[in-house]
């Protein structure tokens, strides 16, 4: 079996991992082997780390290369576990990627980017919130960020996350389109939304 390339739920961090063969319910094991690290199993570092929920997701595999919109994930995890992520954090994250060997094909990516504020009922926290989609891929959601309390924060963060995937990891942004509604759409500054290609009122 292949050492593999694992990144978690809570903020993206990506582990460099060996098979250790199943437990008693034939879940794998996998072996944290990232360098600098104390080698042990993910379980044992979820509950060293009290991160209890957490799950790990496949990046790719050792020696093979990793799909771009599988790195789109990984730094979107990023985003969702700290919604006033700075550049030089995401950055720093494409940087350990590259250390660990991790290569990615930089196939371009479209995206739908999705604006909303809350309803006064939603479990979301904060007033505004965004997802981003795969637009080749049904829709698929690679973001769901909420907790924004203005829309300048909101574009702040959707930005630097855009500005990384095309600068540090040099992944294309084909198609970058915006979706929201002409009520909110009033109160965004030009400047925060001269990235999308298209906009359109939902």
């Amino acid at each position: 079996m292949h050492n593999i390339f694992l990144y978690n739920s809570l903020n993206g961090k990506v582990f460099r991992c060996m098979f250790a063969g199943v437990d008693s319910y034939g879940h794998a094991q996998w072996v944290n082997i990232t360098p600098g690290e104390e080698p042990k199993t993910l379980e044992e570092y979820v509950k060293d780390e009290n991160i209890e929920g957490t799950r790990f997701y496949v990046l790719s595999l050792e020696g093979e290369t990793a799909a771009s919109i599988n790195v789109a994930k990984a730094l979107a995890r990023m985003v969702e576990g700290s919604i006033d992520i700075q550049p030089a954090e995401l950055n720093y994250a494409v940087m350990h990627m590259q250390e660990l060997g991790v290569k990615w094909d930089k196939k371009p990516l479209e995206l739908i980017v999705r604006v909303f504020e809350n309803s006064v009922n939603s479990n979301r926290a904060g007033k505004y919130s965004f997802w981003i989609e795969n637009k080749r891929n049904c829709c698929e959601v690679i973001a769901d960020v909420d907790g924004f309390g203005s829309l300048e924060d909101l574009f702040a963060a959707v930005n630097s996350y855009l500005v990384v995937l095309k600068t540090s990891a040099g992944i294309p942004i084909q198609c970058n389109d915006l979706k929201i509604s002409t009520k909110l759409m009033n109160s965004v500054e030009k400047n925060s939304i001269s990235m999308f290609n298209h906009i359109f009122n939902h």
